[in-house]
């Protein structure tokens, strides 16, 4: 899997996590918080529901920022 298409299945992911973001506005830099107005909750709906897409587990102790934070970490984990 690229890290493109990883990023196309996350831009899913946050379209439903927070309707208001524009799955055409969302790029690799684009920062969780400042840019998509993710929120904790929202964060952690993110992170359930990247788990269930990716088959993987996320670590407590993963901090993303951007959007490439969350590709790079992704693409990682399945490789």
């Amino acid at each position: 899997m690229t890290k493109e298409e990883i990023l196309d299945r996350t831009k899913a992911i946050l379209a439903v996590v927070k309707p208001a973001v524009k799955q055409d506005d969302i790029t690799f830099d684009s920062v969780l918080v400042k840019d998509l107005g993710l929120d904790s909750l929202s964060n952690l709906l993110m992170g359930l529901a990247l788990e269930r897409e990716f088959g993987i587990k996320i670590d407590d102790e993963a901090r993303f920022v951007t959007v490439n934070d969350v590709c790079e970490y992704i693409l990682k984990s399945i490789s």
